[in-house]
């Protein structure tokens, strides 16, 4: 009975990591204040272009990492949309990084998400792509003093 316990908890563990790597590309924040965000991503195929909508802030700029190996990248500050291509051919090696650093303004507490996120390869089609999720901005420390009674 035991051993079998033990072979039913080993599937459901491999099952687990076969879905987690059955993506393509994967992309997720890496470090996060209260006025910029890594966009990482980890992928087993040559990444040709990448497009999502940031949400949770006023874009202000996007550079860095892989992104600043394109020919084309383009975001629009009220949308929130970002674009990021080559026109050269130049493509993203299969691998883990950083693919972009967000500038952004936002209120403290606010959650920021990459939504519609579009991946394609190296050949222009659609590559299976998943986002690890939102974040949730700190909030600032209160402090409040009340000064000292005499009774």
């Amino acid at each position: 009975m035991c051993f079998m316990n033990n072979v039913k908890r080993w599937v459901t563990c491999l099952s687990l990591l076969v879905c987690a790597y059955a993506q393509d590309v994967f992309i997720s924040f890496g470090n996060v204040t209260n006025t910029s965000a890594e966009v990482n991503y980890s992928s087993n195929i040559d990444i040709g272009g990448f497009q999502f909508t940031f949400t949770g802030g006023g874009l202000s700029n996007v550079s860095g990492g892989e992104s600043d190996n394109l020919t084309m990248v383009s975001f629009n500050p009220e949308g929130g949309g970002v674009i990021g291509f080559d026109m050269t051919g130049y493509s993203i090696a299969p691998g883990s990084g950083l693919l972009a650093n967000l500038e952004f303004s936002s209120e403290p507490g606010a959650t920021l998400c990459l939504e519609e996120l579009v991946i394609s390869s190296a050949g222009g089609t659609t590559a299976d792509s998943e986002f690890g999720g939102c974040v949730t901005l700190s909030m600032p420390e209160i402090t409040i003093s009340l000064g000292s009674v005499d009774l």
